[in-house]
């Protein structure tokens, strides 16, 4: 009986400590989900590990983000939010991106990122859209999925958005000097970030040497950048002798990095020198090793730094040197020129984007660019696949004949169905000529064709607000069926319909409040109304198609230029967040260019598809 009763107690006993064990588990899995779903991490490898770093160092030096001392995943959480690249792209340019249009979202716990998926995606498109918008090269980033940027795996994907607008941004004051006669002079117009790059520092090295007329262009992916040659001259150029210890002996990786470690102490100006260390270091860094496509992307951005540099301690180099807009003219030929100028550069990142050029493919400038007709034909063919003969195109155009041979073929073309184009007085030869009036007379033709009959497809079956007659009853061919008239009259009719619906919904919140201007009752004639510089019809049109909340506090009454300009970003800012793809600037819309506006008008109006799927 007592081992009997000693068996049963021993029995109990293992059980207590099994049943305590259990519950033990249980309570460490259950503070694990907790302390899971209080912080949000995200998976990042070894490799992106310093990548993500050295932008934590870059934007902290720039915009004192104190961003230094994070780990990886918590520099992904501050980048997710948006708010930190969004006043970068702002740096770069005020028209760019208006970072009030950004929204303010928590990402401090999985749950909060899950609730806030969608403000996630809506910055993340504003991000892209600007940039683009503005004819910057981004990476390619699918953002229909909102899950996608704050799930795991997402580190990746903005890591390779914060590069970019980190890459741009650091380059901003090379862009901004493309246009001087120095520049011009040297690559002429419409040359690319990165062979202006190499020729500065070719120019920069063969000076040292004493020879003012430059030396050959090395890429980025040679040898002398690889082993630090290039970091130690370009150092020693600049400084006139880096005053460190003896380096000889050492190989040209260790000398470079010596040189590199005076550029913090030898450059005072702001956060220059800084900037130079933080990314000569990381091209040249050997534990870990970062992978070629990295290396040089810190290559070219220690190049664009060291121009900074050289920009700041030289200016006599750029002095005289005055960009081609301030060539004193007669005022009216200025605000011409400027104009023009504006359409360019809108027609070329239209051109870019739509054949997905890449690098040494993008268009750098359009007169040119179109002379050879290869690429109007290669326009035409993507806005109308096959309607292009390849076979009675000149691949290689080498004289003026055959260039003349191709831009006839696409004149022809864009007379004909589906286009149809008026070009009365428009000749192949004016576009081999760079005939810069007709040459954006034609390109402006092709993009209303294409977003046109984009928004004819997203009207398709539609209903039209207020009792109008349904658009696509009118059966007319391809995207003829969208006109001036019919747009404006959808505008209007989508702003009337939201106006009605608003007073029948509960609290009508999203109505603004009553202003003096009464915008709500304001409707669209033509796109050159005297109304539309302040930007409120246009952003009640955007709150009527979208169906989202507009900032309207943000909004001003428009009563001097400096508010109608605000206005004006803000607008362009909240529509890109929403997915439209603009690329008028908001100086347009002040000086009512209204053959920019009707894009703008056409991209809002475009957006009903997508806010009736929401």
């Amino acid at each position: 009986r007592r081992k009997a009763e000693e068996e049963e107690a021993r029995r109990k006993a293992e059980e207590e400590r099994k049943r305590a064990e259990r519950e033990r588990k249980a309570k460490e899995r259950e503070d694990q989900a907790r302390e899971a779903e209080m912080c949000l991490r995200f998976e990042v490898s070894a490799e992106d590990d310093q990548q993500l770093r050295v932008i934590a160092e870059y934007l902290s030096l720039s915009l004192d983000a104190n961003l230094e001392r994070s780990d990886a995943s918590d520099i992904v959480v501050a980048l997710a939010k948006g708010q930190l690249l969004a006043r970068l792209i702002q740096d770069m340019d005020p028209d760019y991106i208006d970072a009030r249009a950004m929204n303010t979202t928590s990402l401090r716990s999985r749950r909060l990122a899950r609730e806030n998926r969608e403000l996630v995606r809506q910055n993340a498109t504003l991000l892209c859209e600007s940039m683009q918008g503005a004819g910057l090269e981004m990476p390619d980033i699918d953002l229909t999925a909102a899950s996608d940027l704050t799930d795991n795996g997402a580190a990746k994907h903005w890591l390779s958005l914060a590069w970019a607008v980190c890459g741009h941004h650091i380059g901003r004051h090379l862009q901004r000097d493309a246009g001087t006669s120095f520049w011009v002079e040297r690559e002429g117009p419409g040359a690319s970030s990165q062979s202006m790059l190499e020729s500065w520092v070719g120019f920069r090295l063969a000076g040292e040497e004493g020879d003012a007329g430059g030396a050959p262009a090395k890429g980025f992916e040679s040898e002398d950048w690889g082993e630090g040659k290039t970091h130690a001259r370009l150092v020693e150029a600049e400084l006139g002798g880096t005053g460190s210890a003896d380096t000889e002996g050492k190989e040209s990786v260790e000398q470079a990095r010596v040189a590199l470690l005076e550029m913090p102490r030898r450059v005072p100006e702001g956060e220059l020198g800084k900037i130079a260390h933080l990314f000569g270091s990381a091209g040249l860094a050997s534990s870990p090793r970062p992978k070629q496509e990295a290396k040089m992307g810190y290559h070219r951005a220690f190049a664009a730094a060291m121009y900074n540099v050289w920009r700041t301690r030289s200016p006599e180099e750029l002095e005289g040197s005055k960009l081609e807009s301030e060539v004193e003219v007669a005022s009216l030929e200025k605000a011409t020129a400027r104009t023009k100028d504006r359409m360019e550069t809108q027609l070329r990142n239209w051109v870019n984007r739509l054949l997905r050029f890449k690098g040494s493919q993008r268009v750098g400038r359009l007169y040119t660019a179109v002379q050879d007709g290869l690429l109007l034909l290669r326009v035409l063919d993507c806005l109308s696949p096959g309607i292009v003969d390849w076979r009675k195109v000149e691949r290689k155009p080498t004289n003026k004949f055959m260039r003349l041979t191709n831009n006839n073929l696409g004149v022809k073309i864009a007379t004909r169905p589906p286009f149809s184009f008026s070009l009365v007085g428009i000749a192949g030869s004016d576009l081999v000529e760079g005939n810069e009036k007709l040459t954006l007379a034609l390109v402006w033709q092709l993009m209303r064709y294409q977003l046109f009959k984009n928004l004819d497809m997203v009207l398709e079956g539609g209903s039209a607000p207020s009792g109008k007659k349904n658009l696509s009853e009118r059966k007319t061919r391809g995207s003829k069926r969208i006109t001036d008239k019919l747009l404006i009259e959808h505008a209007n009719s989508a702003v009337e319909k939201a106006v009605n619906d608003s007073k029948d919904a509960e609290g009508g919140s999203s109505v603004p409040n009553a202003t003096p201007v009464s915008w709500l009752q304001i409707r669209l004639k033509t796109f050159s109304d005297d109304h539309l510089s302040n930007s409120h019809y246009l952003a009640c049109l955007l709150w009527a198609t979208a169906k989202v909340p507009i900032p309207w506090r943000l909004f001003s009454e428009g009563e001097n230029e400096a508010e109608r300009l605000g206005n004006a970003r803000l607008l362009l800012s909240l529509a890109r967040k929403h997915g439209a793809t603009v690329y008028l600037t908001a100086r347009d819309i002040v000086e009512l260019k209204g053959d920019m506006i009707v894009t703008l008008v056409a991209a809002i109006v475009g957006l009903t598809h997508s806010s009736a799927e929401k």
